[in-house]
């Protein structure tokens, strides 16, 4: 017998440690077990984004903290936190109530329903549209929100980042930056956008199908966007689509897709890609090069790497060639290469919709650490690009300082180089292609003739 969704989000976010590892890891050793795995993947990837806020709310109206209950209870108790403020589609009665059933002892079910209870009759008004913050209203989506009976956030005019931290369960060291940098309103968009409910995208396989041809295969909720270059899917296990083991489609973000794009890459061109794994901005740039060419993928994390061979196999793409680390630089030897693509381990800030389990881990001082790796790793590729050839350095972060700040110091040591162009984008949250993406950083420098 298979276990409930909300079984399986108990169990994964009971083994979940911020600090070891991804949830995402954790969830898909046990989804399999599950008849509802949507649920399951909404509630741990939701509980996980909105932890510190619902702790507040525990704390404010069932006196309880992480000291006092702790491990499975606790997680039972967020969960019903969760689908009663964050999930005004589910009736009340049955957040509650599934949440109580949860419970190991009569003793705790009895916890559970009070607690829970003393939650519901907080709210006003579980979604009230909004144009403007309050203390008194959690952000639902840009222009929706659970509306309190008494103040339950910072008031948004005594301190901003005060506020944004709260509401969005971020740190406020990291809100305070993108204040300082964006602004008030701009901060809350990526707060909002770092919070969303992350749209899944399919990118076709050009090899193989367009994205209209891909949609109508996939049949009904399934939408050509993004300018007709990728397919949303409407929910659902990807790798029970039809096509799939076919190798018609990958997943990918819209902006991580667009970081490729930047290239302008013909085909026939020899490309190497220095942090390929998991593959996708490798099979994306061999599908645009009309699998052409050489594209030496190479990775540090020999098991990531793996993922690469797997997804070129699936894919059917024959042009590139995955390399182990030790053997990276044989492989290179004497080899004219046109495009380095440097895609470096980073704070991962500008995806922690989909990374939800970063908000509890970056720290102040990320920055500074990576530096060394990040400017390493383009170092190493401008030791082996042509004259007239690029470099294309990207992060799945919003962060200056391991983004235009890397490729700054790298221009200053290196006048045989010279800047093409970036580009910052900040996550969005939304329910169209134009409106629900990730963010991140591309930044091209071009070798001199």
């Amino acid at each position: 017998m298979k276990s409930s969704g909300r079984g399986v989000a108990v169990s994964v976010l009971k083994k979940f440690d911020a600090g070891k590892g991804d949830v995402g890891d954790l969830l898909g050793v046990v989804i399999g077990r599950c008849d509802e795995r949507g649920k399951a993947t909404d509630i741990v990837y939701g509980v996980v984004r909105n932890r510190d806020l619902i702790d507040r709310l525990l704390g404010q109206f069932g006196d309880v903290s992480k000291e006092r209950v702790k491990g499975e209870l606790l997680n039972v108790l967020r969960i019903g936190v969760y689908e009663i403020v964050f999930c005004p589609g589910i009736e009340i009665y049955a957040a509650v109530n599934e949440a109580v059933s949860l419970g190991r002892s009569n003793k705790q079910r009895g916890f559970v329903n009070a607690v829970l209870r003393n939650v519901c009759r907080g709210i006003e008004d579980r979604c009230v549209e909004t144009d403007g913050d309050s203390s008194k209203i959690v952000p639902l989506s840009v222009n929706s929100g659970c509306l309190f009976k008494e103040a339950v956030l910072p008031e948004p005019g005594d301190g901003e980042v005060a506020y944004l931290s709260a509401a969005f369960s971020l740190p406020g060291w990291l809100v305070g930056q993108w204040v300082d940098e964006f602004g008030f309103e701009k901060a809350r968009g990526i707060c909002m956008g770092s919070n969303r409910r992350a749209g899944v995208y399919l990118m076709p396989n050009t090899l193989k199908i367009s994205a209209a041809e891909l949609a109508e295969k996939l049949g009904d909720g399934f939408e050509v966007v993004c300018d007709g270059k990728m397919v949303r899917s409407p929910g659902g296990d990807v790798a029970s689509f039809d096509g799939f083991d076919e190798g018609l489609f990958s997943v990918q973000d819209p902006t991580a897709a667009r970081a490729v794009d930047v290239l302008e890459l013909k085909g026939g061109e020899t490309v190497v890609d220095l942090c390929s794994a998991p593959g996708g901005k490798t099979v994306r740039m061999a599908q645009i090069m009309g699998d052409s060419g050489l594209i030496i993928a190479t990775d540090i994390d020999s098991g990531r790497l793996e993922k690469v061979r797997e997804n070129c196999g699936r894919l059917g793409i024959e042009c590139v060639k995955v390399v182990e680390a030790d053997e990276f630089d044989a492989a290179v030897e004497g080899l004219e290469v046109d495009v380095v693509l440097a895609d470096v381990p980073c704070s991962n800030t500008g995806v922690m919709a989909r990374r939800c389990e970063v908000r509890h881990r970056v720290r102040a001082s990320i920055c500074e650490e990576l530096f060394k790796v990040q400017i390493s790793i383009v170092e190493k590729a401008a030791s082996m690009v042509r004259p007239g050839g690029k470099i294309c350095y990207s992060t799945c972060s919003i962060m200056r300082d391991e983004n235009s700040g890397v490729l700054d110091t790298f221009l200053k040591r290196h006048s045989d180089f010279e800047y093409g162009g970036s580009a910052t984008t900040i996550p969005k949250g939304g329910y169209q292609c134009e409106d629900d993406y990730d963010g991140g950083y591309v930044g091209v420098v071009r070798k001199k003739d």
